[in-house]
């Protein structure tokens, strides 16, 4: 019979790793681009630098962005 115990070899106890995947995308990105391109990437840049922030202080890094799209 298995037990959590004999499953959870000591060398992996305590290696667990709580993982959350965020992808964030601009909603109307190419209307408001057409509208305003220099205010829009203005905005986008504060968007990213902020939440980059954010992912830094939780330990998290961004992964990729694609034009309006960010993956952390």
């Amino acid at each position: 019979m298995f037990t959590k115990e004999k499953i959870l070899t000591t060398e992996l106890r305590g290696q667990r790793t709580l993982a959350a995947i965020v992808f964030s995308d601009v909603v109307s990105y190419s209307a408001l681009m057409a509208a305003n391109e220099e205010y829009t990437l203005d905005l986008l840049r504060r968007d990213f630098q902020i939440m980059k922030q954010l992912c830094q202080r939780f330990e998290g890094k961004v992964l990729k962005t694609i034009g309006d799209a960010l993956l952390m």
